[in-house]
């Protein structure tokens, strides 16, 4: 298929630029992850992808994360190269959850910087509310799963039974989808059928929301927020805000719900100036 050659593509890129693509088992699923080691920084980041995509969504940024930072991007159980076992469609975020929490642990990491964007910042919020002892700094990129008022209906743009309805969810993500991408819609729609988008977003429950959850969060907390997102509504970024007071925003304009695609260079250049900040808040 289209999407499997892809990521393949984006594999060989990976390995190009120096990374390590590999493999562990955890429990019921065998997780595939992109490790890059810079031995002149001491500073680990993680970058967690989004619903339906893979690591291969940070292809076009982790040249510019390299230089700075050793680099774990791991691909969650069904996506990318990560495989389910036991004839299971598609894990349920709470399986996610745990899944992510296993790979940290197998990795031996303590001490990191966790950068989520979408269903990634969703994971990302939750496992630094239970494990803020290993968190040194949160960056969460268009995340999902923060509770507001109306925030069911995203539930909506996700019943994807035909290309229109796959075109409309497009529009609603990105700003100005290249044009480029379009002969590749039909099988991303098929890609993420197989994947089980529809079965999956039905089973997210009202409690795997996040809400107080928030207010557990003392490391530095960062919003990087591509504000041309029309899937999201501002009632994220307010919510944020209200239970997090430390919270720092940082805004890309003419930019939708997937920066490191839509504005890579602009999203690159935020996420080193941000990561590169000491407790202090200074360069």
């Amino acid at each position: 298929m289209l999407i499997d050659l892809a990521h393949k593509l984006i594999r060989s890129r990976y390995i190009r630029l120096g990374f390590a693509s590999e493999t562990v088992p955890l429990g019921r699923t065998n997780v595939h992850y992109y490790h890059y080691k810079n031995s002149s920084s001491k500073r680990i980041i993680v970058l967690l992808h989004g619903l339906g995509t893979s690591s291969s969504t940070w292809f076009k940024i982790v040249s510019s994360l390299q230089q700075h930072f050793t680099i774990f991007a791991p691909d969650l159980p069904g996506y990318g190269f990560s495989t389910i076992d036991n004839a299971q469609e598609f894990f349920s975020l709470p399986e996610l959850n745990e899944s992510f929490s296993m790979f940290i642990d197998r990795m031996g990491l303590h001490h990191f910087a966790l950068v989520g964007h979408s269903m990634g910042g969703w994971i990302a919020g939750r496992y630094s509310s239970q494990h803020a002892d290993r968190i040194d700094q949160l960056i969460l990129i268009n995340p999902t799963g923060v509770y507001y008022p109306g925030v069911e209906h995203l539930r909506e743009y996700f019943t994807l039974r035909s290309t229109a309805d796959f075109n409309r969810l497009v529009k609603r993500m990105w700003h100005n989808y290249p044009w480029y991408f379009k002969p590749f819609s039909l099988a991303i729609l098929h890609d993420m059928r197989k994947r089980r988008i529809n079965e999956f977003v039905n089973s997210i429950r009202s409690d795997d929301f996040l809400v107080e959850e928030l207010t557990t969060l003392r490391m530095p907390v960062n919003v990087v927020w591509g504000s041309n997102d029309g899937l999201l509504s501002a009632g994220t970024l307010s919510t944020l805000q209200k239970f997090i007071p430390q919270l720092q925003v940082t805004s890309i304009e003419r930019c939708g719900h997937i920066p490191q695609l839509e504005a890579p260079h602009e999203l690159s250049r935020a996420l080193v100036s941000i990561l590169r900040m000491n407790d202090h808040g200074v360069a």
